[in-house]
């Protein structure tokens, strides 16, 4: 073999590793993207985490119907419920008064 075919032999080795490194670290990324995409999904729809959201839509729609919070913060308060309440999968219901806040704000 010529000295430039080992050289363009040895330079396509070096492209190669370099383009297999690349391509496994990209790789190695999009499985941990798909794993925590995964991972936060399910503890979404864990029943701790219904409740807890359950629990901060209670809280909230207490705090708003006392009445005596600037308008600002019952809009931020609201819309926080909101949120929380487009969360919900429907394994732990509101109370009636709290679905009913829900429907009539959101």
């Amino acid at each position: 073999m010529s000295k430039s075919g080992i050289v363009a032999s040895v330079i396509g080795g070096l492209v190669l590793i370099v383009l297999l490194t690349i391509g496994g670290w990209q790789l190695g990324w999009w499985l941990k993207d798909e794993t925590v995409n995964r991972n936060a999904e399910i503890l979404q729809d864990s029943y701790g985490r219904q409740n807890a959201l359950v629990e901060q839509i209670l809280d909230d729609v207490r705090e708003v119907e006392a009445g005596n919070l600037p308008p600002q913060q019952v809009i931020a308060i609201t819309s926080q419920i909101c949120d929380s309440a487009a969360k919900l999968t429907g394994t732990i219901e509101l109370p009636m008064s709290a679905q009913s806040f829900v429907a009539r704000e959101c």
